[in-house]
């Protein structure tokens, strides 16, 4: 088993002027500010005393005991960006007891279960280098709480901590954008082959936003849609960097904040939110919150929201993912389950309609009982598609919104299909979603049709059904034949339901074949090749003086371990593997030489394999719930030729 630590005695102070440090204590005007970020943990734990000091000439913290019991604790919260190792340097004071010793946890938050947990020994008046290699165990994303324990064998114990680092995290690259390129990535969202990404599962953390778009690139995608549930979850440089390589990238969130905590919800949506929730028949969806579409104080703060997500982070394209009242044949169950039934959303009907009265969902004696009364159950159908397109023409097209905010961004509209009699009428009655009224209002140029969940989850359904989705794709066309087509697929959110490469030739064959004009599937890191086949080496670059293996899928840590020291074969001679480091599907070499642009290199890659441990644990092949590690064979060998740098536009 790997060690998560690497400890060595230094025969002297290190240097500390470390580049990107996640902590490096230059911010602090004085030991009171210190400490208002480096706290006590409390649960009993007492503090050491911390005060700011220097390590060879370089702001440090330093650490202090009395030798009262117990162990004392202090934490901070750290932001970070995928890099390669945590490090920093602890130095312990001459006079600290022999027995007395430190340790480290990292957490995802100061209150969750240890990312990491080890202690060291210190030799007083010695430094002790801590390094806690990256090897995409930790899935840390944004942040992580640090705890600094100290053990002082019972006596006064002092320590100084330097500058924590994570070296070899690359800055995010800010992209040069120009005309030319945006109209280029405007056409691969109109006509190219999409996928979508949620950087939110393991398989994106602790890699690099290079590694992430040369991924999606070399396997043959024209775009991506990124989804997010939260603004704080969008990854700062990781949109431009796809662009860079040539990606279009278009923005796809809910409309509703289904995901968000309560929490959040308060912390960041104006007073009075709660009544805002939408309210269903049943408690079936007690575990979800949803916001209204008929609350104006939500749209004027939605339209906030959006834009600084549209502008910050300069996407080409944007659209609401499942935009709609979210049950499915809700009026045909038995008892019928429906929303949105709250005091608010039945009083915005009211209002709309002048009606008096509100469908009965739940006693079939009312006279209002929704089957009784069906003119004014139809009342309520027509007042839920409109209530949706006006939601969502107000935040596209109305004061503020993010036509205004982000002009020249492509616009999708996005609804759901499904293979059953008569789908596009009882879509519209169930889940409020009229594809002809929504094109007419919003006035988009693209509108996709998402698979539906009764569809895509059915590991019988054929791959040639998008054929039956032939009257969802004549409504776009009856709205506005300029309008483009997209379709939406799921192929891996289930492992029984895990589509092949076959399957999907059959579900693109019969897009081409119904008429439509671009696809995208969710999701690219849940694909069936990275559950069941090994990596593959598409590419060769140069890059500076270093050379890039780019493979199509996530590796381990442990293949740059194996690949250090082989040879690359070229036509008259071969190139050693001095280092390599790993970097997602990267492996970063440094050869003893840097062959030339153009020259055929044969490499070695037999042993390369995969990481089950950031699969989404939905695998239907032993072992559960991930699947196998899948290894290149032992003895395999590619021949490429050596590119260039990627030639994207220059980055600052």
């Amino acid at each position: 088993m790997k060690t998560l630590f690497c400890i060595g005695l230094l025969s002297a102070v290190l240097p500390l002027a470390l580049p990107a440090a996640v902590e490096d204590f230059k911010s602090y005007a004085d030991t009171e500010a210190l400490r208002k970020s480096w706290t006590g943990f409390g649960g009993g734990n007492p503090a050491p005393s911390a005060s700011l000091s220097t390590l060879d000439g370089a702001p440090a913290m330093e650490l202090s005991t009395s030798g009262e019991p117990g162990d004392k604790v202090i934490v901070r919260e750290l932001a970070v960006q995928p890099g390669e190792r945590l490090t920093f340097t602890m130095h312990s004071d001459m006079k600290n007891a022999p027995g007395a010793y430190a340790y480290v946890a990292l957490r995802s938050d100061r209150n969750a279960g240890n990312l990491v947990l080890h202690d060291f020994r210190l030799v007083p008046g010695q430094p002790v280098r801590v390094e806690i290699p990256n090897e995409g165990r930790f899935n840390w994303q944004d942040q992580v709480a640090m705890l600094i324990c100290l053990h002082d064998a019972g006596a006064p114990m002092r320590v100084t901590v330097g500058a924590i680092d994570l070296p070899g995290a690359a800055p995010a690259r800010e992209f040069h954008d120009t005309p030319e390129a945006r109209r280029e990535r405007r056409e691969k969202l109109l006509h190219g082959r999409t996928v979508q990404i949620d950087t939110a599962f393991p398989y994106y953390h602790n890699r690099s936003n290079e590694s992430i778009a040369s991924e999606l690139r070399v396997n043959g995608f024209d775009g991506v849609y990124y989804y997010t549930g939260t603004d704080t979850g969008l990854r700062p440089g990781l949109v431009g960097e796809m662009q860079r390589q040539k990606l279009g990238v278009g923005l796809m969130t809910l409309p509703s904040l289904v995901y968000w905590s309560e929490a959040q919800l308060a912390e960041r949506l104006p007073a009075g939110w709660r009544d805002w929730l939408i309210e269903f028949t049943g408690s079936g969806m007690d575990i979800y919150r949803f916001i209204g579409f008929v609350y104006p104080e939500y749209n004027a703060w939605y339209k906030n929201y959006l834009n600084g997500m549209l502008l910050r982070h300069r996407f080409d394209a944007f659209t609401f993912a499942e935009i709609m009242y979210p049950i499915y044949d809700g009026p045909e169950k038995n008892p019928p389950f429906y929303g949105d039934v709250s005091p608010g959303f039945q009083a915005a009907f009211k209002r709309a309609t002048g009606s008096e009265t509100f469908p009965n969902f739940t006693d079939p004696a009312d006279p209002d009982y929704f089957r009784t009364n069906t003119g004014l159950y139809r009342q309520l159908v027509e007042y839920r598609v409109r209530t949706i397109d006006d939601f969502y023409d107000d935040i596209i097209n109305g004061p503020g919104g993010a036509r205004e905010a982000a002009p020249g961004i492509l616009f999708a509209t996005w609804t759901l299909g499904i293979n059953i009699p008569d789908g596009v009428a009882k879509l519209r009655e169930w889940e409020g979603n009229d594809i002809v009224a929504m094109i007419r209002r919003v006035k988009p140029d693209l509108h996709f049709i998402q698979t539906h969940a009764p569809d895509w989850a059915n590991p019988a359904l054929p791959g040639d059904y998008p054929l039956a989705y032939q009257p969802f794709f004549d409504a776009v066309r009856t709205a506005n034949p300029d309008v483009k087509i997209g379709m939406q697929a799921d192929l891996g959110s289930l492992g029984p339901s895990r589509r092949d490469p076959a399957w999907q030739k059959q579900f693109y064959d019969a897009c081409r074949k119904a008429g439509v004009d671009t696809t995208t599937y969710y999701e690219f890191g849940l694909r069936w090749e990275i559950y069941s086949q090994p990596p593959r080496l598409c590419e060769i670059r140069r890059d500076g003086d270093t050379l890039l293996l780019v493979f199509d899928q996530r590796l381990n840590a442990e293949s740059a371990m194996l690949m250090k020291g082989r040879e690359l074969r070229g036509k008259d001679r071969s190139y050693r593997i001095a280092e390599c480091r790993w970097d997602g599907n990267l492996l970063r070499l440094k050869p003893d030489a840097l062959p030339a642009a153009g020259e055929e290199l044969t490499v070695p890659v037999g042993g390369v394999a995969d990481d089950p441990a950031v699969r989404f644990p939905a695998s239907n092949l032993e072992p559960m719930p991930r699947g196998p590690v899948n290894t290149i064979p032992s003895g395999t060998e590619t021949t490429l030729p050596v590119l260039g740098s990627f030639s994207g536009n220059p980055a600052r």
